[in-house]
């Protein structure tokens, strides 16, 4: 709720999402795998879920009492 005061809830999440993207890049680089087209569609699909269900959670941070 703190960090809402100084900035809005979509940059908060930018900077959220680019942090643990840039912490998760080396776990892809060491993967031996081979991603397939399917597996960035379904990936695709599930971050934009998780997405839209951060921005509501932290938009009620910002308009809703923390207790």
């Amino acid at each position: 709720k703190m960090a809402l005061q100084d900035v809005s809830p979509l940059t908060f999440l930018f900077y959220r999402y680019l942090f643990a993207s840039i912490l998760m890049l080396p776990s892809l680089m060491l993967e031996k795998a081979p991603l397939k087209y399917l597996d960035f569609v379904r990936g695709a699909k599930l971050g934009i879920l998780m997405t839209g269900i951060m921005f509501f959670q932290t938009l009620g941070l910002e308009t809703i009492s923390a207790s």
